[in-house]
């Protein structure tokens, strides 16, 4: 197993790649095969889930998506030190498996498959999140049939789309929507403007008693 590379955006992409792994609905022997799939993508070799790892990896994909849509700073804070404090253990450099020399910061080489993703992706959003100037460098995409979960560089403020993509479409869809509201808006409008001109007109029409004399 291997943990924090680099600043620790692999950490991070692979946390959020076996979420997704999780939240799309797979079970059973499917989602071991998704597992481990993902894991050896991002370099993992050897790659043998029991069933006890599945579920305990997808019980830690849910803490780490807790995480990741909590738009509170200090929030978030509390429960990557909760994930730290189960999980991780003392920092220590370790080379192995074609790695060059890199941190570790589970408890032990021997960790078991969901307490090494827990340490390594908490510590490494944790120095993105203390490396961030402005809020959380995370959040949930706000286009309509999206919903992933994303990070950023924390710059720039609240993020709330996981992509241009998302972004533009979404940008594309408000306009859609923008003018097809604007004939029913436009002709509420007249009409409640030709309704005030009768009511304005019946006001002063002359009465019959006030043109007799």
């Amino acid at each position: 197993m291997s943990t924090l590379h680099n600043d620790g955006r692999v950490e991070v992409e692979r946390a959020l790649r076996l979420i997704e792994v999780v939240r799309s609905g797979v079970t059973g022997a499917s989602l071991r095969r998704a597992m481990t799939d993902t894991l050896e993508q991002f370099g993992e070799r050897g790659v043998r889930l029991r069933g006890s790892d599945v579920d305990a990896i997808a019980a830690v994909c849910a803490a780490l998506s807790a995480v990741l849509t909590e738009p509170e700073r200090d929030r978030a804070v509390l429960l990557l030190n909760r994930l730290l404090a189960e999980h991780a253990g003392p920092p220590r450099l370790v080379r192995h498996g074609g790695w060059d020399w890199h941190v570790h910061v589970d408890r032990s080489d021997d960790a078991p498959w969901h307490a090494w993703l827990a340490a390594s992706a908490a510590m490494a959003m944790a120095t993105m999140l203390t490396e961030s100037t402005d809020g959380v460098p995370w959040g949930q995409c706000n286009a309509e049939g999206c919903g992933r979960l994303f990070v950023h560089d924390g710059r720039g403020g609240e993020r709330h789309y996981c992509s241009t993509t998302c972004s533009s479409r979404e940008r594309v869809r408000r306009h859609r929507r923008r003018r097809a509201q604007a004939p029913a808006a436009a002709s509420k409008a007249s009409s409640a403007s030709v309704g005030n001109s009768a009511t304005a007109r019946a006001v002063t029409l002359p009465s019959a008693s006030s043109t007799t004399k």
